[in-house]
């Protein structure tokens, strides 16, 4: 039996080595449990990141009630949905214009391509790719 178990493991260690991708270590590591802020914590921290510049077409953008082109918008990539609420990593600032775009309340849709993802160590969104949007996204125009 302990021949058995030499194998499996010797089997496990050169398997390991040749599958592609980050490691499960790695993995955790970029992962992060999810950040406990309020609607106006969040914001702020967004705004913090991005500044007053849109992420779309790099406008400068004002915090203001007035539906003006300009009018700054914290939008959450994907959406409202429990826990990433407040997730500043899934949200980024854009303006007026190109917010109504990328939700498709115009008919110029865009969608939004991460170029890298993250993870979130909760049950309910193990394993999904989720937009990080602190590093640069690239917005494509649908058909």
């Amino acid at each position: 039996m302990s021949g058995t178990l030499v194998q499996a493991q010797q089997t496990r260690r050169a398997t390991a080595k040749s599958l592609p991708g980050k490691s499960r270590l790695e993995r955790t590591e970029h992962a992060k449990h999810i950040t406990r802020i309020d609607a106006a914590g969040f914001r702020k921290a967004v705004i913090a990141r991005d500044g007053y510049v849109c992420r779309c077409c790099g406008c400068k953008v004002v915090a203001t009630k007035a539906a003006i082109r300009q009018q700054l918008q914290v939008h959450h990539v994907h959406g409202r949905i429990g826990l990433l609420a407040f997730e500043d990593r899934a949200a980024l600032v854009l303006c007026l214009w190109d917010h109504k775009r990328v939700t498709g309340a115009i008919n110029d849709k865009l969608v939004i391509v991460p170029t890298v993802t993250f993870e979130l160590l909760t049950p309910t969104l193990r394993g999904i790719a989720l937009t990080d949007a602190r590093f640069t996204v690239e917005f494509q125009k649908v058909a």
